[in-house]
């Protein structure tokens, strides 16, 4: 009778008893006992492929190092790919010793599935690991590119509203009062938002900070800041205002061409 046939007729029973040493079975019975040739002469792929899910099916709980070096920061990928191949190398031989088989026959046909599993997982995660390493190099880029688009956009529409605003009191006739308070009041009538002194909070998400205690002749003596989106990026432009000879506010192009670009 042959080996594999002889395996065939052996159950595990707790301690094998002679009858797994008379037919040679062995398996399941850890390290201290050899393995035979045909069983450790061989690559495991599934145990490469699946590693750690592999180890529990097989009683090899070795392989749940694989697991483990995944959170090792900087080289865990590379330590887990080395490992996966020593465990593909010693698979069979770890599966043998420490998990029961019938025989060499049902043994091979055991790991062929493991085998076959791992490569169905893998042709299925591997495109949405590709996948997944694309969209994590790609999609700061173009978060990063959005929200600068939304910020030219918010602060064009900021240069915008002081333009008009100085425009309308001009052909209103209405002259604004040179102070923080009296700037925020100024614009506050041609534009919708809360005022808080010398501060206005717009629906568009913008804070308006006017600053002016004089004539506003020079740069510096009277500005207006305003903080574009301020609860995302927080970028912010600031506009000199200045009184012409008529008394009204207005603002000098090359102030806020900067900002257009």
């Amino acid at each position: 009778m042959s080996f594999e046939n002889q395996n065939r007729n052996v159950m595990p029973n707790g301690a094998f008893g002679n009858e797994a040493n008379q037919n040679g079975n062995m398996s399941g019975r850890g390290s201290v006992y050899p393995v035979p040739d045909v069983v450790a002469n061989h690559f495991n792929w599934g145990a490469f492929l699946l590693n750690w899910i592999w180890g529990l099916g097989n009683k090899s709980y070795i392989a749940l190092v694989a697991l483990a070096l995944g959170f090792v920061p900087f080289i865990g990928g590379i330590a887990s790919l080395a490992f996966c191949i020593w465990l593909g190398i010693k698979g069979n031989e770890l599966a043998w010793q420490n998990k029961y088989f019938p025989g060499i026959n049902e043994f091979h046909e055991y790991q062929k599935k493991w085998a076959i599993a791992g490569i169905i997982v893998n042709v299925i995660l591997l495109p949405l690991f590709i996948i997944g390493i694309i969209a994590a190099l790609t999609l700061p880029a173009l978060m990063t590119d959005t929200t600068a688009q939304q910020d030219r956009t918010a602060k064009l529409k900021a240069l915008s509203t002081i333009s008009q605003a100085t425009q309308m009191n001009q052909a209103l006739g209405t002259k604004c009062k040179l102070s923080s308070k009296g700037l925020a009041r100024c614009f506050a009538e041609r534009m919708s938002g809360d005022r808080t002194a010398n501060i206005i909070t717009t629906s568009d998400d913008m804070i308006w900070t006017f600053k002016g205690n004089g004539i506003c002749l020079a740069e510096g003596d009277c500005n207006v800041t305003i903080q574009v989106n301020p609860t995302r990026s927080a970028t912010t432009i600031e506009v000199p205002l200045y009184v012409n000879s008529e008394g009204f506010i207005y603002v000098k192009k090359t102030d806020t061409d900067k900002y257009s670009k």
